[in-house]
């Protein structure tokens, strides 16, 4: 992805700045778990004293193109509440807004069959043929170019998810941590 590029960039930039990177879908906390920074995903994050929106990702529904073989061809939304759903169990209480031109918001509930605290194997599993599963289009790409998922209801958009970082309230204004984050601010990716 463009954050771990800035990331690899970063590190060569800077080599004297040891790097530990904790790839996690776990949220945890900064101060207990020794973190100078977090990386997070959510719905509507906001600029604050301590947090920072850098971009945000676009999401999509997909299966894997067997899985949908053997399933009626759907137009909307609520036409998909009683399939296979993966869900990540982190986000299983947030119920996915579909949008499309001219037309109402769909909010649906589906129940999920399978659940998984990891967003790579939420992915997997649907790749594999478990079901539908709403996941990051930057999972897809390669698959979608092979046949091997689909976009299920391609008409229809998902609201993105906001990337943001932040740090503890007491961290140095001018130190190493506002380094980082100047670094994979939007304001520099977009100048990469």
């Amino acid at each position: 992805s463009p954050l771990t590029e800035t990331l690899a960039s970063f590190s060569m930039k800077y080599p004297a700045i040891k790097l530990v990177l904790d790839y996690s879908d776990m949220r945890q906390d900064i101060i207990t778990g020794g973190y100078d920074i977090a990386i997070r995903m959510g719905l509507q994050a906001k600029n604050t004293a301590v947090s920072r929106k850098i971009f945000q990702v676009e999401r999509r529904l997909v299966a894997s193109t067997s899985y949908l073989k053997n399933r009626p061809k759907v137009t909307k939304p609520e036409e998909l509440l009683d399939w296979d759903w993966i869900a990540l169990a982190q986000v299983q209480h947030i119920k996915p807004t579909f949008r499309k031109p001219r037309s109402k918001p769909v909010v649906i509930k589906p129940q999920a069959h399978v659940y998984s605290n990891d967003a790579l194997a939420v992915y997997q599993l649907s790749r594999s043929g478990a079901g539908l599963a709403i996941v990051l289009d930057c999972l897809t790409e390669l698959d979608l170019a092979a046949g091997k998922v689909e976009h299920v209801l391609p008409n229809w958009k998902l609201d993105p998810i906001d990337v943001f970082v932040t740090w503890p309230a007491n961290a140095p204004k001018h130190g190493l941590i506002n380094l980082l984050v100047n670094e994979i601010s939007p304001d520099h990716l977009l100048n990469r």
